[in-house]
Parts: C-alpha cells; structure tokens; sequence
C-alpha cells in the first residue's frame, strides 16, 4: 500500500523521531515515552514509531488518497498531498492510543541489531544528508554571540555557558546562531508546547 502510492514512510518517521511523536501522541501517553526515553534510551523512539504504524494499519491502509488534479499534473504535489493524508490518518489513530496499550505494542515489536542499524542509518540520511567533509566543517563554526541572549535566560548566565552548550550540541546543529524559542514565562509549563517550538 505505502509502495503503491508512493509514500515517503521514512520522511513521516523522521518527522515523529525528531519531535518526540509530540504531534502523534495525547499528552499522557506523551510524557509516558519520554519517561520511558529517559530510561532505555533513544532506542524506544525507534519501536514506538513502528508500533504507531502498527496500531493505525487498518485506518492507514483504509486511507482515500485523493489526487490533486489540475491543468497541468504536477507528480510533486500530489506526492506531497498523499504523504499529507497518510500523516492525517496516522496522527487520528495515534491520538487515540492509550500509554499502557503503547508500551504494550512497543514491547512486543522486536528489531534485530541489524535492522535498527538500518532503520537509524535511513533516519539519519532522510535528516540530514551530508558528508562528513561537510560535517568537519560544520564543526568548526562557532556561533556569533549577541550580550542581550543573558538577559533572555534565567539559566543561561555568561556566555561560557553558552558557548559550553554549543559544544554539547551535534555538529549537525552548529548551522545557525542561538535563539530563544521557548519560556515558560512566555509559554507556559506544557511539555508538548516545549516539543513543539
């Protein structure tokens, strides 16, 4: 079915692995993964994006994918809309998905160490495909440094912490500068908001 209408599966697991499945799960079952990540590792992320594909495979294979047709047939688009559909319905199933009934699935799913090196060799290629020139160069940037970035945190206070945590962050991150995307004084305390942003 997912080969039949050309669906990019990887690029809807990525999605799920980057974010924490934040956008697929209810906020309970939510922070029972993030528990759960918190003790075996980010290994759980892998079992529980396929026992997602698992509980929704009725709806998912069930799924209308409806063509977007116009003048002139653009295969891109229409790609894009069915990969769009398939998320939608994924999304609705796994929204439903009780946290206990989650860790059920995701323990009975077994992944030989063969296969999970694949399925995270395939994750890390649909994220970010470069070279490892390109990384080394990476690497080496720092970040530009603006003193107004202290007065913004209440955790971060000179700038050696922040330089310390640019050290601590993959070389594939070292692309852009720092930049205040959550607060709880501006956003509040809900974990899925700090997933999110």
């Amino acid at each position: 079915h997912v080969n039949d209408n050309k669906i990019a599966i990887e690029k809807i697991l990525a999605e799920g692995l980057s974010t924490f499945f934040v956008n697929y799960l209810n906020e309970d079952t939510l922070l029972r993964l993030v528990d759960t990540f918190c003790l075996e590792g980010y290994k759980v992320l892998f079992r529980v994006g396929l026992a997602l594909f698992k509980h929704a495979q009725q709806a998912l294979l069930q799924t209308k994918f409806v063509s977007t047709l116009c003048y002139i047939y653009n295969f891109k688009d229409n790609v894009y809309t069915q990969i769009n559909q398939f998320r939608a319905a994924l999304i609705k199933e796994s929204k439903k998905l009780h946290q206990v009934d989650l860790c059920k699935l995701a323990k009975e799913i077994k992944i030989s160490r063969d296969k999970f090196e694949k399925l995270e060799t395939l994750h890390q290629e649909t994220l970010m495909p470069s070279s490892l020139e390109n990384e080394e160069e990476v690497a080496r940037r720092w970040p530009s440094w603006d003193p107004e970035w202290i007065k913004q945190s209440n955790i971060l206070k000179h700038k050696g912490d922040f330089l310390q945590l640019w050290v601590w962050l993959p070389p594939q991150c070292h692309v852009g500068d720092f930049e205040m995307l959550f607060s709880t004084a501006q956003d509040g305390y809900k974990l899925s908001t700090l997933y999110e942003k």
